[in-house]
């Protein structure tokens, strides 16, 4: 699994890519569950607002394309590999509104 965060320049936000491969995959699907935690992620992140999270998948390929593309500074194909598939299905519970509160209360 792969934490990726990317940002606009000059933005004082910005969005975490959770890259989850199949050995993520095979673990979650024993209810053993990933986890990030934003604030291990030192500056400049530390001093930014976590805009959006996405989940993203990488197949074996990309997994081992993504850490050069991020080490050479290329955020922009980092995300077009991630979000190549990406597709607004509201047929299938997307959509752009507010969340539903399922009655959670904060701990």
């Amino acid at each position: 699994m792969q934490g990726i965060p990317i940002r606009r320049k000059g933005a004082k936000e910005y969005d975490l890519f959770i890259v989850l491969e199949d050995e993520n995959l095979a673990r979650m699907k024993e209810y053993d569950p990933a986890e990030i935690e934003p604030s291990n992620m030192g500056a400049p992140w530390n001093g930014l607002r976590l805009r959006r999270i996405l989940l993203c998948y990488a197949n074996p390929e990309d997994a081992k394309l993504l850490p050069g593309l991020i080490r050479d500074g290329r955020g922009k194909e980092v995300m077009d590999i991630l979000t190549r598939g990406w597709r607004f299905r509201p047929e299938l519970g997307d959509h752009d509104g507010p969340y539903i509160n399922m009655g959670a209360k904060p701990s």
